[in-house]
């Protein structure tokens, strides 16, 4: 049973909620929870600042007309970034203050002091548990993530993977919100919907693309996300499918080596950061979803479109990895796998229709409960939680 939200000296109860910017894709979570927050008696309040470094790459930021923007600061300790939120007085009178796990934010420990002096009254934290990304983890900043998690008041977890790993940490498991990251499936649907014939036409038209075996890449184009792996795999499939084409939708810092890489291939179509409407005609135009490095949100896409992705195995997924199961909604091929095995299962996939109905019928399945309403119904339920915890 969920309880009640308290109020604090006649007012509702305030949640502030701290983040480094507002990505496109998570505007319309920060929309509907403060709705349904409102509707349960409780007052959110986000703080968010720019992209730094490579996330100001990726070309994806937006703005929140009811939060409340500030101007970060970022100091460079040799290759990594520490940076100063300037949020403390947006943050007087919050009844639960929400975080991001990160070791880099130097707000973060000005915070935990103030819980520890009585002057913050909760802390709650958001985020993985720890770096999925292990080969470019710090093992200095993994060690403060393990010790600043333990000390929250509550926990928001992305899925079931990082509540694993926060309750590995000895974090009381009756404290994690599993808010099972999602992204928002409904406007991604209605765009799909309202894809025409005639627009899908336009869009192959405009940028050259034959329609014919298409494969799609999305997402940010860095080291993760092994470009160069997908580059091979993708040459070796054009030589046994001549009609084979490959879209790439997504900006960041290796957009230089798509590029090079596209310059002397016409079928490789760099379509760059792009809004919501390109991104549906291009997951239309698609066959199968490649991407063998780094899977995160991308695969929720893949789903609600039935466009079933490809990936390998390794260490550097995020927990969003999670949702996909091999042979079902997607294919994972093991973590030794070479480009030319990820080549010879993309081709076998379109040679094959009715292993590709079988994964597409997977993916509508998955895509039926990994929605953004139900992302805002627990992250909600969990925020009340965590206030109606003794101070």
């Amino acid at each position: 049973m969920i309880p009640e939200p308290r109020a604090t000296a006649g007012r509702p109860a305030v949640v502030s909620l701290v983040y480094r910017y507002v990505p496109c894709y998570r505007a319309p979570f920060y929309e509907a929870l403060r709705i349904q927050l409102a509707a349960k008696g409780v007052e959110l309040r986000l703080i968010y600042g720019q992209p730094t470094g490579s996330d100001a790459d990726r070309s994806d930021e937006t703005t929140i007309r009811w939060g409340t923007r500030i101007r970060n600061r970022v100091l460079r300790v040799g290759s990594k970034e520490i940076i100063w939120q300037p949020a403390v007085s947006h943050l007087r009178g919050s009844d639960l203050i929400i975080v991001e796990q990160a070791s880099r934010l130097i707000l973060n420990y000005f915070l935990w002091t103030g819980r520890r002096l009585g002057f913050v009254r909760r802390i709650a934290l958001w985020g993985h548990g720890r770096n999925f990304q292990q080969d470019s983890a710090s093992p200095l900043a993994e060690w403060v993530k393990r010790r600043e998690s333990v000390h929250a008041d509550w926990w928001f977890a992305y899925n079931a993977a990082s509540v694993e790993v926060v309750s590995s940490l000895g974090f009381p498991r009756e404290r994690i919100t599993d808010v099972q990251n999602a992204i928002d499936d409904t406007s991604l649907r209605a765009s799909l919907v309202g894809v025409t014939q005639a627009h899908l036409d336009d869009f192959l038209r405009k940028h050259d693309i034959g329609g014919g075996h298409v494969g799609l890449f999305v997402g940010s184009l860095y080291s993760h996300k092994r470009l160069g792996y997908l580059f091979e795999a993708a040459d070796i499939i054009r030589s046994r499918i001549p009609d084979f084409e490959l879209l790439v939708v997504g900006a960041g810092p290796d957009g230089g080596v798509l590029r090079d890489f596209a310059k002397a291939r016409p079928w490789v179509h760099a379509l760059g950061h792009q809004d919501s409407q390109v991104r549906a005609c291009a997951l239309r135009a698609s066959r199968l979803m490649l991407i063998p490095g780094a899977v995160g949100l991308a695969v929720i896409d893949s789903f609600v479109a039935e466009c079933p992705l490809v990936t390998v195995d390794g260490n550097a997924h995020g927990p969003e990895y999670g949702y996909l199961v091999n042979g079902v909604n997607g294919i994972s091929l093991s973590q030794d796998a070479q480009a030319p095995q990820y080549a010879e299962v993309v081709v076998g996939l379109l040679g094959d229709s009715d292993e590709l109905d079988h994964l597409r019928e997977g993916c509508a399945s998955s895509a039926g409960t990994l929605t953004m309403d139900e992302m805002v119904r627990r992250f909600s339920e969990g925020i009340v939680c965590a206030l109606a915890l003794d101070a």
